[in-house]
């Protein structure tokens, strides 16, 4: 639930140690907005310029970048979960908790779409390499060393906003325990720290950083999504006798009727109307991106989302995720049509791991 405010602290204070830095109050950290361009822009991407007559080492280059991405290759918007690669498919959610997180449930972190998808897929498609098992800075705890976390943050921290200001009931939550939450970041003149109040980060205008996007706002459509507030939670029951692996063969379940009657009433190109949890997901030590499908007995099959994951520092090796996942028209479509699926967990890249899930829910808006 803090993922969005806290590093949009992050960013306002790093911006003002800069600026301090070289005593010019107009400097503003760049973002990359990856859903427009899909390689790193060349200034971070090669590891030396050229001034003058001199070649110099770039600083903005990090030489851990061993992922793909990190490498000069262009984005998989599949394995991100955007295949359209549309910035309103990324902000369909209309619910904060459903894009940008809630307070963590007892060992297992409760992320946002934005966060498990697009976010997680960046570091680690900029910081690992699977065949090679190389893990570099931008895919584990480490990534701040890296100048692409800048660019990368910036843009997740304009997402906040152009989702904010998408309308149709996307706000921030009014919850007072998580607006009176602090951030505390030490300062660099002194020995005391700067603080930063969940309440005043619910906008970049009335920040304490004072800055807008040049882009806040979509170029493209908002999908109309539906006007009631009612949200309604399908659990599926999972025999404990059976394994819960989705990865293999993947895991039979069975719609109820119910289930499926609630999503074919959802008008057709109704965006963030619905969307799976996977609840339980084991946090691997190594970065993992996830495409999780749903195919029918006949052999047809739907994409769910995609979803990534990043070992956890501390050595909590039982640690768990809870997964969201924004499903389109066709998902909604093929689940509503077919009452037993077999969900499938199919690891990107050459590593093939077991993929367990604690719980397999369905949320849709009424």
């Amino acid at each position: 639930m803090v993922f969005l405010p806290w590093h949009r602290a992050y960013l306002i204070h790093l911006e003002k140690a800069l600026q301090a830095a070289i005593r010019e109050p107009q400097l503003r950290l760049p973002y990359w907005n990856w859903m427009q361009r899909a390689t790193l822009p060349a200034s971070f991407a090669e590891p030396t310029y050229t001034k003058g007559s001199q070649t110099r080492n770039n600083p903005l280059y990090d030489a851990t970048r061993f992922g793909p991405v990190g490498q000069g290759k262009p984005i998989n918007y599949q394995d991100m979960g955007v295949p359209s690669k549309s910035e309103a498919a990324l902000i369909s959610v209309t619910r904060f908790e459903q894009f940008g997180g809630k307070a963590p449930a007892p060992n297992a972190r409760n992320s946002g779409a934005l966060e498990s998808g697009a976010h997680n897929y960046i570091h680690t498609a900029i910081g690992y390499d699977d065949a090679t098992d190389k893990v570099g800075n931008m895919a584990i705890g480490l990534s701040p060393r890296d100048p692409a976390f800048l660019l990368h943050h910036g843009n997740i921290d304009r997402l906040w906003e152009v989702w904010r200001n998408a309308g149709q009931r996307r706000a921030n939550p009014p919850d007072s325990t998580w607006l009176n939450h602090h951030f505390a970041f030490p300062r660099s003149n002194d020995f005391e720290f700067a603080d930063y109040k969940v309440a005043d980060l619910q906008n970049t205008v009335t920040s304490p950083g004072d800055y807008r996007y040049d882009r806040e706002r979509l170029e493209e459509q908002v999908v109309a999504t539906v006007s009631d507030q009612v949200l309604r939670r399908f659990t599926l029951p999972l025999s404990t006798s059976i394994s819960r692996e989705i990865s293999g063969p993947g895991l039979a379940i069975e719609l109820p009727g119910n289930l499926q009657d609630s999503l074919s009433k959802l008008p057709a190109q109704t965006q963030g109307s619905a969307v799976v949890v996977l609840e339980g997901v084991p946090i691997a030590d190594r970065p993992a991106t996830i495409n999780v499908i749903a195919k029918a007995n006949g052999g047809a099959s739907v994409a769910l989302g995609a979803f990534s994951t990043l070992p956890v520092m501390k050595g909590n090796a039982t640690e768990k995720q809870n997964i969201t996942l924004p499903i389109d028209d066709a998902a909604r479509q093929f689940l509503s049509n077919n009452k037993n699926v077999t969900i499938v967990g199919e690891a990107a890249g050459s590593r093939r791991g077991q993929i367990t899930i604690d719980s397999f829910s369905v949320e849709v808006a009424q």
